[in-house]
């Protein structure tokens, strides 16, 4: 069985050789936006680059995201290898999450977006 990132990896492999001669920094932003580029999904990560959080807490500390797409959301990041969620209920049922070394190596562009935008 095979990964999301796995399959954006071998998609994005066909394209930049189809491609040829466009940049290879081309593809790798757009496989990034492809993987991320929805609307919560960096805020979700900017969230956790503080420690694990708990569900409940990402819900308050993002009110205009419902709880339904928070979930979804979740999840994606999970088989995006970026997020572990820890089965073991946190306080009142929670579920716990987590940024992998992976999605902790986002704090720089998310950082850098951040300074661009002030």
């Amino acid at each position: 069985m095979t990964t999301i990132a796995e399959q954006f990896t071998r998609e994005h492999d066909e394209l930049a050789n189809a491609a040829g001669s466009l940049s290879a920094d081309y593809w790798s932003i757009s496989q990034g936006l492809r993987l991320l580029g929805d609307r919560w999904s960096l805020l979700i990560v900017r969230e956790l680059l503080g420690g694990e959080r708990g569900f409940n807490d990402m819900s308050r500390a993002l009110p205009d995201l419902s709880r339904t797409l928070l979930s979804q959301r979740l999840k994606r990041l999970v088989q995006l290898e970026l997020v572990i969620r820890n089965d073991e209920t946190g306080p009142r049922g929670s579920r716990r999450y987590r940024l992998t070394p992976v999605g902790y190596g986002l704090r720089q562009t998310l950082e850098s977006l951040g300074l661009w935008a002030s």
